[in-house]
């Protein structure tokens, strides 16, 4: 099975072509496996299967309906009985299955599908692939992403220790290659399904402060006009001396993952959310200009 990985960043990223408003798009494939749910599976050689019809003609020879019926699970098995091959059944595996109702869809389309008790399959070749419902396929593309924490940077930076003030707009914004959204497709054989990875912006928390994010935010640069402000910003009430010199900011992201699927289904999986930490230097206006303590 093959993963293709597109992921959308924040910013440029660490190859990302930037956008106009600094994000940048990355594309990776990967091969990773997938278990179908249903499947056809090795039972019997041909020898054993003839030597079954065979006690079954020397147990019923008068019963000419047990004998077809013989025959008729195992077509032509006089001839294949000195052939290579193997004799398949039908078989589900509940312990692929994320749930019963997943598990009972999958058994349904298969046994509809395959109404052959059972199938021979010449030494030398497999059954037929059996198609991959959406819904596995989609974890199993889910499983390929991987999301990075997420990185940030902010502004002010004042002092040989880049420190922020109380009671000042600090602007923070998300950097490298923190996504915005990542989309995954898995494709196996004609069976593929897309995943969506996407999230509305940082959560910003840290003791003493007061947040107002509500996006990604956008890198301050020297020539922004008075007032100007950002969709992510948070300010400090107090210096960080209380708590040995730097405010720990916490940053969380929290992605909501929905699927499609080509056979027409769709649904959502379990959220993700990732967390960083910075250490921001918050200083008294009056502190910063009298010294660097």
């Amino acid at each position: 099975m093959t993963v293709t990985v597109e992921s959308t960043t924040a910013s440029g990223g660490s190859g990302g072509a930037p956008g106009a408003d600094g994000s940048g798009t990355t594309s990776q494939q990967v091969e990773a496996t997938v278990l179908p749910i249903c499947y056809h599976k090795p039972y019997i050689s041909g020898t054993e299967a003839r030597a079954w019809v065979n006690s079954i003609y020397e147990k019923k020879k008068d019963d000419a309906k047990a004998k077809e019926a013989a025959d008729r699970l195992y077509p032509n098995s006089e001839a294949r009985a000195n052939e290579g091959g193997m004799w398949h059944i039908r078989y589900c595996d509940r312990s692929r299955a994320a749930n019963d109702e997943e598990f009972r869809a999958a058994f349904r389309a298969f046994y509809t599908a395959n109404t052959e008790l059972r199938l021979w399959v010449p030494a030398g070749s497999k059954p037929p692939t059996p198609p991959i419902p959406g819904s596995v396929l989609a974890r199993a593309a889910m499983k390929a992403i991987t999301i990075p924490a997420p990185t940030v940077e902010t502004n002010p930076k004042l002092g040989h220790k880049g420190a922020t003030l109380v009671g000042y707009s600090t602007w923070v914004w998300a950097t490298g290659d923190t996504p915005t959204s990542i989309t995954a497709t898995a494709t196996a054989g004609d069976s593929s399904a897309e995943v969506t990875a996407s999230s509305s912006g940082l959560h910003l928390s840290a003791p003493d402060s007061e947040v107002s994010c509500t996006g990604f935010g956008r890198e301050w640069t020297p020539s922004e006009p008075d007032g100007a402000t950002s969709d992510c910003m948070v300010s400090f009430n107090r210096s960080s001396a209380h708590l040995g010199g730097t405010t720990p900011l916490k940053v969380q992201v929290t992605y909501g993952v929905t699927w499609s699927a080509s056979d027409g289904t769709s649904g959502t999986l379990n959220s993700v959310t990732t967390n960083s930490q910075i250490d921001i230097p918050v200083a008294e206006a009056q502190t910063l200009n009298g010294s660097d303590n």
